[in-house]
């Protein structure tokens, strides 16, 4: 699933103008989220996470629950529906995706090595 992340193609445009993400401290906030994937159940709702400089998170809970998909919506995989997600109080709406993804890493947990 991680390999499949990270060489996903870009299906979202860059807006027009958009500029280098200028990352200073690495701040992130997720802000009033709606996510669903086109159908009539939402995914996400008003999710709001605030990751500090220096922070490192884990992502934990059920199948479906909705942990890559705050992964997905982190790296422009998808667009939100509500709300907005910041870097460094930068809309990543509005920076390049290649930017954005060159200071963003992640490490996944590859289940099937677990015995």
């Amino acid at each position: 699933d991680g390999l499949n992340t990270l060489t996903t193609q870009n299906k979202i445009n860059d807006i027009e103008g958009a500029k280098p993400l200028q990352v200073v401290q690495g701040e992130i906030k997720f802000d009033g989220i709606d996510f669903n994937y086109g159908g009539n159940k939402t995914l996400l709702k008003c999710l709001n996470l605030h990751i500090k400089p220096g922070e490192k998170v884990g992502l934990v809970g059920r199948s479906g629950a909705g942990k890559s998909t705050i992964v997905n919506l982190l790296l422009r995989f998808y667009e939100v529906e509500a709300g907005q997600i910041l870097i460094d109080g930068q809309n990543i709406n509005q920076v390049t995706q290649n930017s954005l993804r060159e200071h963003i890493g992640m490490v996944t947990q590859d289940t099937s090595l677990l015995h």
